[in-house]
């Protein structure tokens, strides 16, 4: 049976040496935990809060979360698990920022008792935030990215990659500094799952559906047929994104 991984962590190696990837590696299966956890618990509440406390409208967790890959055929159990986190840390990035999009553009005036309950939500994923930061971001930006030769976004860098994002006119002040905070940060985690996932996993989904909202990156991406192809562009370039 092919083992995916195996022959990709050899082609890393013979690019960057044993000790980077051994440390890189390492560090991104020890962030998973939180990730898994985190992610849920922190899309659960925002989409729950996105519907009753801004009435914007709620998108399905089916059109972004595509958790097929695993079916490909020849794969070991570690692929096939690895393939599965892919899709689940994939598609909640990218149904988090399409939420956190849909509330700045389409939300509803608040009432004053929504702004008592909207106050407790700001400080409990401010929480999340927080954690995010230390276990996700810091790892990513001080080991993973160095190790691996990753390329890293800054706080700032995103700032201006959002510049384009259109408020509702009624939304509060407070509000929009959230949401252009919380906005940032999975941009920045969608950066991050881009980099590391094109350079470890760049494979198709097993197969197309009309409704879902697949990753741009994706777009590079071969297909389970083409695995030969791919690992020799990774031995060549590290990656199937364009750097130039």
């Amino acid at each position: 049976m092919k083992t995916v991984l195996i022959d990709i962590y050899k082609i890393h190696i013979h690019r960057l040496g044993f000790l980077r990837v051994l440390i890189g590696a390492t560090a991104m299966y020890m962030v998973i935990p939180s990730i898994i956890i985190i992610y849920a618990f922190s899309a659960t509440l925002f989409r729950f809060l996105a519907h009753y406390l801004f009435g914007a409208r709620v998108e399905l967790w089916k059109n972004h979360i595509i958790i097929d890959r695993n079916r490909i055929k020849h794969l070991c159990l570690i692929d096939r698990i690895n393939c599965t986190y892919c899709g689940f840390a994939n598609g909640v990035t990218n149904l988090m920022i399409y939420q956190i999009d849909e509330i700045s553009r389409n939300s509803k005036a608040l009432n004053w008792w929504k702004y008592l309950i909207f106050l407790p939500f700001i400080l409990v994923h401010i929480l999340v935030i927080v954690i995010l930061e230390i276990t996700c971001q810091l790892a990513y930006n001080i080991i993973i990215s160095r190790a691996l030769k990753y390329k890293r976004i800054s706080i700032k860098e995103a700032s201006r990659n959002m510049s384009n994002i259109k408020y509702a006119p009624h939304i509060p002040y407070l509000l929009k500094i959230f949401l252009g905070i919380y906005r940032n940060q999975w941009y920045r985690m969608d950066n991050n799952l881009q980099e590391i996932e094109s350079s470890w996993c760049p494979i198709r989904h097993y197969e197309r559906q009309n409704k879902v909202k697949y990753p741009d990156h994706h777009k590079r991406f071969y297909t389970p047929g083409k695995l030969y192809y791919m690992e020799k562009t990774l031995e060549k370039e590290g990656t199937v994104l364009n750097r130039k």
